[in-house]
């Protein structure tokens, strides 16, 4: 978004619309960890940028009907 002068006079729009969104993706949706899965391994990967050795996988389930 830079930074000083010539920052991005968008920056908290966006950053709001992703709080909502996230928001509403926890409230709407009821998130486990799949059946058979033992646990979460959060170890990272080895790259340029930071990323899990192993993706990560949820079961999602809407917790209202349309």
């Amino acid at each position: 978004f830079g930074y000083g002068r010539r920052a991005c006079p968008g920056i908290w729009l966006a950053m709001r619309m992703l709080l909502l969104t996230v928001g509403r993706l926890l409230q709407g949706f009821d998130w486990s960890i799949p059946e058979g899965t033992e646990g979460v391994d959060m170890n990272e990967g080895r790259a340029v940028t930071l990323h899990r050795a192993v993706p990560l996988e949820a079961a999602i389930r809407p917790r209202l009907p349309h």
